[in-house]
């Protein structure tokens, strides 16, 4: 046993004394030294029902195994092609058989926590699928990764009271308000999706009024400054008319 490991740690050393080892390694011939847990874009070069090979700058191609395309979903991974550039996580820089394995799923992942933190910024509003319910709430489809919606930041439906499991399978809009990738916590809120929605559909409709009003006003109630307010609430448009024109 001692003299297996003598031998392969003379082989390592003569690998990396030899000229080509160092050519390989060199910045100038192109290859790039890996770094455990690092995301880089690849060249798919080659795709099985089993595995899919990528080209990702160094020594060895990248492999992305089965467990891994699985979590990737059917549909996504009929998607890919060879040839197509992809975004690819390092998950192991070597094994026993000098492969580096390599993750599509947890590469985007990566994005998708890099997505929430944009939209939890911006505040802008996004549909994603319920997947799923428990006791304290919803469960949303949001890339690979799944954001919880609170009972207290849901709309239920007119008639439909607080019946979670009859959302399951629904688009909803959702509202990012917290993002903790540390924890993996990725909250959202359909209700304040709703009211951004409404106030957004507000703006619109008074802007449009005022562009189609008459110049003057004179019998016609959609005229600048005869509309205080509008009021959307189920689907239903009412215009508050000021008393003082």
């Amino acid at each position: 046993m001692r003299g297996r490991v003598n031998h392969e740690q003379k082989s390592q050393q003569e690998k990396e004394q030899s000229p080509m080892w160092e050519a390989l390694e060199s910045p100038e011939f192109g290859y790039q030294e890996l770094q455990r847990g690092e995301t880089r874009p690849g060249i798919v070069v080659e795709k099985t029902p089993d595995r899919i090979v990528v080209d990702i700058g160094a020594k060895t191609e990248g492999v992305v195994h089965a467990n891994d395309l699985e979590k990737l979903g059917p549909e996504a991974v009929a998607r890919i092609k060879v040839g197509d550039e992809v975004m690819v996580y390092v998950v192991r820089t070597d094994n026993n058989s000098g492969e580096i394995i390599v993750s599509m799923s947890q590469a985007r992942s990566q994005q998708d926590w890099t997505r929430a933190t944009e939209l939890l910024d911006s505040g802008e509003i996004v549909e994603a699928k319920v997947v799923g319910q428990n006791k304290g709430g919803l469960i949303a489809q949001f890339g690979q990764l799944q954001a919880f919606v609170p009972r207290s930041h849901i709309v239920y439906a007119s008639g439909q009271g607080e019946n979670l499991g009859a959302m399951v399978g629904q688009s909803i809009p959702i509202k990012v308000i917290e993002v903790d990738r540390r924890q993996r916590r990725l909250i959202a809120s359909e209700r304040l999706a709703w009211k951004e929605w409404r106030k957004g559909q507000k703006e619109r409709i008074l802007d449009e009024l005022k562009r189609i009003a008459a110049p003057d006003g004179r019998g016609n109630i959609v005229s600048a400054g005869l509309i205080s307010d509008i009021v959307i609430e189920g689907g239903e448009v009412t215009f508050a008319l000021s008393a003082d024109p």
